[in-house]
């Protein structure tokens, strides 16, 4: 039994793929294995979880629903994808008079509140910028 005290539906889950689907990728959750029922569901009530009509959630069914077209195929999805046409571009015969730049950037917590980026720039050795 893997109870879930913090994620996204907290409870009780039969496996531990279900377990995962509801905590991964969230900061500070709380979940932890045992081995019967009655140890998960006293741990979620030592973290204020309610657990008197919580029962283990059942592993997800392998049916297909009828409410999806038979003439879909599994991954496909209604959108087309879009090709753009691609501009021809002539290289430069020289990079005489070119600048090199080097650069390179960082974002902790990328997509999330509170994410903080940052960038590097150099131009090389002794430049005067």
């Amino acid at each position: 039994f893997y109870a879930v005290a913090k994620g996204r539906v907290p409870g009780i889950y039969t496996t531990w793929d279900e377990c995962q689907q509801q905590v991964t990728g969230l900061t500070g959750n709380k979940h932890q294995k045992f081995l019967t029922l009655e140890h998960a569901k006293s741990y979620l009530s030592q973290h204020g979880i309610d657990t008197n009509n919580d029962t283990p959630k059942p592993p997800p069914s392998s049916s297909v629903s009828s409410s999806i077209p038979s003439t879909w195929k599994r991954g496909q999805h209604g959108a087309k994808p879009y090709t753009k046409p691609v501009a021809s571009v002539s290289k430069p015969e020289s990079k005489a008079g070119w600048d090199a730049v080097y650069s390179d950037g960082a974002c902790k917590g990328n997509g999330k509140p509170g994410s903080v980026a940052g960038i590097g720039v150099w131009w090389g050795r002794d430049d005067p910028r």
